[in-house]
């Protein structure tokens, strides 16, 4: 009989057990852990995976699925990873192979489960101009003189058989040197070596990543284009979908490859350190890193180091040892020593190659050998008076000055040299000083470009400051302005505004800032901004733009309308700005128009940039459809509103940044909310929140954003405790993100829940957080208006009828104006109270025509609250009947979406009212379940607090612990130092003992449970 596979159908697998397996559950990951492989059969497409297994231990996934006769391939990951959407995106890019890659590249495109693959429109064989420094690829030359390190080398030789090896030591250790010589011996032995030279501008993740896909381009033509042109065309890329472009990709070489990053010190950037881990978790047996770096790795090398992957070459490794010192002293450096001087200079540098380098050099130089030796220490200081008085007098005058003033300078080249100098042999000078070893690298075997030692190029710039204070910011334009003639455009701002050149700093930034906006360098961009005086940047009116533009695609608004607001001190500039460039302007102008409220002036702003017609990027028309939808919104038009999210998620399907589409999905949910489609917006909400564990995912502000929409939910439904954490969360976002609306819309329902309680004064706490936000800050409309409507009805309910009283006199309705929905609720607020001050009569007409309006407008929820303050008018004139009649009208509507907290915040009189409709209505079980309500104890709000789970143990509540600190995966395993798997593993079994699908329901949970 024919074996049959499993065979996953929809989101379960079914086959060899007897109860089928729903994918993504701890059992789906259990079973994964025995099985050998399976077949996924979906409406995305086909395929058989099946389990393989590295080298060096451990399986993984691969996805197998013939096309036009040819057996096509994809990379699935460890067992942890298989998720239903992984699955799916996998089905759609082998049903999709079109995009043939490069020397029989893997196929992978990792998509939103109903997207389409995305088609690239161009490709990149290269990094543009402005960031390619051609140099930082190659393998440094090495010197026929220096020390034949051999034991280092074969230590090296053992880096094939691990994942990475970490070269740590203070400068002038040898750590580069050491690596040119073992990849010079490794490639000759036919070892191929991929090198990237690293520096300060690198802690830009698209960069960092493009420099990274060059380098193996060098060596692999045509490897990494996929992966170049992921990160050319998103602004922020998702970094785990670059890494996994990139394993793909690697996944093809037929033999052992081993890339070096050099220096990596000067990374600092956090995201990079968590993308460097991702790929060493998923990295292929045949791949090795090497890392030089002066300080420890920010990575958890206790896990490495307990896995058995790490490597480590440490400064005691790196010291010389006598025999070394003696070679380098006699032979290297051709010193006539005898051996109590050589054993003396040894210990004394205790193996330090500069302090030997130093020693060597004042040694030849020095007609009393022994007295020298005797004297030096090999202390900083002694460094400082040996580079002044044994090296730099030591040369001709022309010659410090050269030395001093090119120290300005990362790299050196002749004629940059010369335009900073005004020399013109500066590259026969340049030869010169580094035949003489005068602390002098060559970058290059053609001795284009040079670098001091760092610890020279310290003493020179120092020296600089003290005796030419005011040639530095000369000096720093110089090279600004070669830099820029070069096309070198990150070198050339960088000297600009060192040099406080404001102007030519931020000519060049407006110049090459669309390059930058596609290439996805936002950071970069930003921070030079930050680099500029306010005073400067409010009369530049193209760079406050640059600067806006920035600011809004990394969600900091209040950036933007600062920003615009210094535009608007210059209008009379802007009627010169490119057609592009006043379109941009519009459009964030009526973005911000419309949060404010300003319908009118949002609408000349959305004309004005629909009319120009020229957009060209996702993220631009994405903010303008924003600002139609708010409007819309705004004015009642939740259709319309509705549609434009649908938009902004259909112009982004082929962006591999998922940021907006999930921001729609959470606004979405919100506008589902306001129309009764509670069980939907739950729905929507729980689309965002089941992918918070997603790389990328967790911080995102939509996380945050519908956490807080589906606590607003809960809440109506009575799901108390449920609620509370969910708000907490939306807290919690909005702080992060300095998002007003978050924290105020959040902490208003709090107050709610705490009132609902019984507890006043927690209920005033967090009544109190919320109009700090309101008055400190600048949050939209919607905002101010949950904030009004909760502390009316908080008077109402606590007995202060003097402050609605007040409120309510200067807020008497008008006609209805184009803000409907905005309106509406205000008016619903002062009917109630109009009714608690004992004047029902005079608001008949108006709930008349808000309940006309909310019917031709579709807001659901709006007529079912309007019927309950029109309930409550009549039963305060003595019309009980009708009152009753009111609310039987509304009932079916309210118990299809579970409304209760509508009907409970009305208080006893509502409670009256609805005794009396249990007797006449077909519904009176759910009325019931409404009146169970009033009568619930705050305990008893916490739902499912008598199903108890299985209790966690002492390692898995730390692991949720901190999960609810919002520590990530790999951040965890660093701090337990476990593996990530053994994270996920941990995970999987806390979220099986709480019911739960995902870290944040984990989280809210656990807080319901008392747990944390």
């Amino acid at each position: 009989m024919a074996h049959t596979i499993p065979t996953i159908h929809d989101d379960q697998i079914i086959g060899e057990q007897t109860d089928p397996i729903v994918v993504g559950t701890s059992a789906w990951f259990d079973w994964l852990d025995q099985a050998t492989s399976f077949a996924f059969r979906g409406a995305s497409g086909t395929f058989t995976a099946r389990k393989e297994y590295y080298q060096r231990g451990g399986g993984y996934w691969r996805a197998y699925r013939k096309h036009k006769g040819r057996l096509q391939r994809i990379y699935l990951g460890k067992s942890q990873r298989l998720t239903y959407d992984r699955l799916i995106m996998a089905a759609v890019a082998l049903a999709n192979p079109d995009r043939k890659a490069s020397r029989g590249q893997e196929h992978t495109d990792y998509l939103h489960p109903n997207q389409r693959p995305p088609t690239m429109v161009q490709r990149h064989d290269q990094l543009p101009a402005q960031s390619f420094v051609a140099t930082k690829l190659l393998i440094p030359s090495v010197r026929d003189t220096l020390v034949d390190r051999t034991t280092l080398v074969q230590q090296l030789d053992l880096s094939r058989q691990h994942a990475l090896t970490v070269i740590n030591a203070p400068a002038g250790y040898g750590k580069t040197t050491l690596l040119r010589q073992w990849c010079n011996a490794s490639i000759k032995r036919g070892h191929p070596v991929v090198w990237v030279s690293l520096d300060a501008h690198d802690n830009d993740p698209t960069r960092f990543w493009s420099y990274v896909a060059q380098a193996f381009q060098l060596a692999y033509a045509g490897i990494a284009e996929h992966m170049l042109a992921i990160l050319q065309v998103s602004y922020q890329p998702q970094l785990e979908l670059v890494v996994t472009i990139l394993i793909n990709a690697l996944m093809t070489i037929p033999h052992d490859v081993t890339l070096v990053l050099d220096d990596y010190h000067v990374i600092t950037e956090t995201t990079l350190h968590t993308s460097i881990m991702c790929l060493l978790d998923q990295l292929p047996p045949h791949l090795h890193i090497i890392v030089s770096s002066r300080s420890e790795l920010p990575l958890p090398i206790a896990r490495l180091r307990a896995q058995g992957t790490l490597l480590e070459i440490q400064t005691a490794d790196l010291s010389f040892s006598f025999a070394e010192s003696r070679t380098f002293l006699t032979s290297a450096r051709d010193l006539k020593l005898n051996r109590v001087d050589i054993e003396t200079l040894h210990k004394r540098t205790e193996g330090w190659a500069a302090g030997l380098q130093i020693a060597a050099m004042a040694l030849r130089a020095h007609a009393q050998p022994q007295q020298f030796i005797a004297t030096f220490t090999g202390s900083h200081r002694h460094l400082v008076d040996y580079f002044a008085n044994e090296v730099l007098s030591q040369q001709p005058d022309s010659t410090q000055l050269f030395m001093v003033e090119t120290s300005v300078l990362d790299r050196l080249t002749g004629p940059l040299c010369n335009a900073l100098t005004g020399r013109e042999d500066s590259a026969l000078l340049l030869e010169e000083l580094w035949r003489t070893n005068i602390f002098l690298v060559a970058l290059d075997d053609q001795g284009q470009w040079y670098q001091y030692h760092p610890l020279f190029v310290a003493f020179l710039r120092n020296r600089l400051d003290r005796m030419f204070p005011t040639r530095v910011p000369r000096l720093h334009r110089a090279a600004s302005q070669w830099f820029a003639t070069q096309g070198l455009i990150v070198d050339a701002i960088y000297h600009a505004l060192v040099a406080s050149a404001y102007q030519e700093a931020a000519d060049i930034i407006v110049k090459h800032a669309p390059e930058f906006f596609r290439q996805g360098e936002i950071m970069t961009l930003l921070n030079w901004c930050k680099h500029f005086p306010e005073t400067y940047i409010q009369e530049h009116l193209q760079l406050c733009l640059v600067y806006a533009r920035a600011a809004v695609l990394t969600g900091q608004l209040e950036i933007v309308a600062a920003r615009l607001h210094d535009i608007d001190q210059q209008s009379h500039q802007i009627d010169a700005l490119p057609l592009a460039l006043q379109q941009e302007l519009w459009t964030l102008r009526a973005l911000l128009a419309s949060l404010a409220g300003n319908l009118s002036e949002a609408a000349i702003w959305t004309q004005r940039a629909l009319e120009l017609n020229h957009f060209n990027d996702t993220s631009l028309q994405s903010v303008l459809f924003m600002s139609i939808s708010a409007s819309a919104w705004r004015k009642g038009d939740l259709i319309m509103a509705y549609q434009m999210f649908d938009k902004i998620i259909a112009v982004n399907q082929k962006s591999p940044e998922p940021h907006l589409i999930f921001l729609a999905h959470s606004h979405q949910a919100q506008i589902q909310a306001q129309r009764s489609q509670i069980r939907a917006a739950i729905a929507q909400c729980h689309y965002v929140l089941d992918r918070a564990d997603e790389p990328n995912m967790y911080h995102l502000l939509a996380v945050g954003m519908a956490s807080a929409c589906l606590g607003r939910l809960l809440y109506e439904r009575n799901e108390l405790g449920r609620a509370t954490s969910y708000l907490h969360q939306g807290i919690d976002y909005g702080q992060r993100w300095h998002n007003a609306d978050l924290v105020i819309t959040s902490a208003v329902y709090l107050a709610r829940i705490a009132q609902a309680d019984g507890d006043d004064r927690q209920a005033r706490a967090w009544f109190h957080e919320a109009a700090q936000f309101v008055n400190n800050h600048n949050p939209s409309v919607w905002a101010i208006t949950d904030f009004t409507a909760c502390q009316i009805w908080l008077s109402i309910v606590q007995n202060n009828m003097t402050d609605a009283a007040a409120w309510a006199d200067q807020h008497e309705p008008g006609v209805m104006d184009d803000q409907q929905s905005l309106s509406m609720q205000e008016q619903l607020t002062f009917a109630w109270v109009r009714i608690a001050q004992g004047y029902a009569c005079s608001i008949e007409p108006l709930l008349r025509r808000l309940q006309q309006a909310a019917i031709d407008k579709g807001m659901t929820n709006q007529t079912i609250a309007i019927a309950i303050v029109e309930a409550l008018a009549l039963q305060s004139q003595g019309e009980t009947d009708r009152a009753v009649d009111v609310l039987d009208n509304v009932i079916t509507l309210a118990e299809t979406e579970g409304y209760i907290r509508s009907f409970v915040d009305a208080g006893t009189p509502m409670r009256i009212l609805l005794d009396q409709l249990a007797k006449k209505t077909s519904r009176s079980a759910y009325v019931h379940r409404v009146l169970g309500a009033y009568h619930q104890k705050p305990s008893q709000k916490q739902v499912h607090t008598s199903e108890q789970p299985e209790p966690l143990s002492d390692r898995e509540h730390e692991v949720l612990r901190l999960v609810a600190h919002g520590q990530s995966n790999q951040e965890i395993a660093q701090t337990l130092v476990v593996t990530v798997s053994t994270v996920k593993k941990h995970l999987s079994t806390i979220f099986a003992k709480l019911h739960v699908r995902n870290r944040t329901q984990a989280v809210i949970r656990a807080q319901e449970l008392l747990i944390l």
